[in-house]
């Protein structure tokens, strides 16, 4: 797999302000993204590989009887899993913070679902130095960056995986299974190329802001470089009427919270009122 030099963050105003104001990330809750039906999609997939795996089980060993141990174990194990999912699904993925990111900086789709109509931009971030950052953090936390899976395939792959576990270790299968399912996404969503940094387990401190339906629950991270800063290499201002005041404007934020070098782009899809 070919790893992507940087990673986007599409945001608004007051968010790039935030990100370089207080020098950190804010992680939201999984279940209250835009595209947060993707937990009960992997979940579903699990349930599906599950029917067809417990068919198998009861063709092999029809009946069941006590002295196919093994056979009668491993089915009635497949079968209390599936009957366990929908209340895992309420208690455990509830613990999973995400913070989105894309191999595409300047995408009008990504402009126009994650950029409010007064202005978005798009932080470039170093994808090498944040992989090493993020490593560093993993002695103290449940951290990672992954890229999400689109492919029917490797999806398939990846739930196979999770129920050879299950056999083996209930609790590591469902702990792998709140990892896998805060990557694996539905194929539409395929042309965001999304990264996420995945953060795992309840954080010690869990903050909130509004949202367009509801109360958001987020945790913030501060990935920091050798110079106290964010890896951030360049920002593009989205489409906007004055792209010219935008970049002055940005590039004197950037100056004024020690960020010298930063390039400030414009973006090239032209704007739309």
């Amino acid at each position: 797999m070919t790893l992507p030099k940087y990673l986007y963050h599409y945001t608004s105003q007051k968010g790039l302000l935030g990100i370089l104001e207080s020098k950190k990330l804010w992680m939201t809750n999984i279940f209250y993204l835009n595209d947060s039906s993707e937990f009960v999609y992997t979940i579903n997939l699990v349930k599906d590989e599950l029917k067809i795996r417990i068919e198998q089980l009861e063709k092999q060993g029809l009946p069941l009887l006590p002295r196919e141990g093994n056979l009668l174990d491993k089915c009635n194990r497949y079968k209390r899993t599936e009957g366990v999912l929908d209340i895992f699904l309420e208690e455990m993925a509830t613990e999973s913070y995400v913070f989105s990111l894309s191999t595409e900086g300047d995408d009008l789709n990504q402009w126009r679902g994650y950029c409010p109509k007064e202005g978005g931009f798009s932080i470039q971030f170093d994808y090498e130095i944040m992989l090493s950052i993020i490593d560093n953090m993993k002695d103290r936390n449940n951290i990672d960056i992954k890229k999400c899976e689109y492919g029917e395939k490797r999806k398939l792959e990846l739930v196979k995986s999770l129920l050879d576990i299950l056999c083996d270790d209930k609790r590591f299968f469902y702990k792998e299974l709140v990892d896998v399912s805060s990557y694996i996404k539905h194929e539409s969503f395929e042309k965001e190329q999304e990264y996420r940094i995945i953060y795992h387990n309840n954080p010690k401190i869990i903050e909130y802001r509004e949202g367009n339906y509801s109360i958001i629950p987020y945790t913030v991270i501060s990935p920091l470089d050798n110079y106290d800063k964010l890896p951030i290499s360049k920002i593009f201002v989205g489409p906007t009427p004055h792209p010219q005041l935008s970049m002055m404007s940005v590039d004197s934020l950037l100056k004024s919270n020690g960020y010298e070098n930063v390039k400030v782009q414009e973006s090239i899809i032209p704007y739309r009122s």
